[in-house]
C-alpha cells in the first residue's frame, strides 16, 4: 500500500491517439446514417409515386366520364 499512497497524483501519462479507432467507428455511424437516409428517401418517394398514381387514375377517369356525357 506504502508503494501506491501517491495515488492519481503522479504524473499523467500522454493521451493515447484515439484518431484512427475513432475514424473507423465515424465512418461505420455514418455508413449506417446514410443507408437509413436513403431508405427513408426510397419510402418517401414510393408513398408520392403511389398518391401519383392514384390522381391519375381518378383523373383519367374523370376525363373518361366527360366524354362519355
Amino acid at each position: 500500500m506504502r508503494g501506491h499512497d501517491t495515488g492519481a497524483a503522479g504524473e499523467v501519462p500522454e493521451a493515447p491517439d484515439l484518431s484512427e479507432p475513432m475514424s473507423a467507428m465515424v465512418a461505420s455511424v455514418w455508413a449506417a446514417a446514410w443507408k437509413r437516409a436513403a431508405e427513408q428517401a426510397d419510402e418517401a418517394t414510393s408513398v408520392a409515386l403511389d398518391a401519383a398514381r392514384a390522381g391519375e387514375a381518378d383523373s383519367l377517369a374523370a376525363a373518361e366520364a366527360a366524354t362519355v356525357q
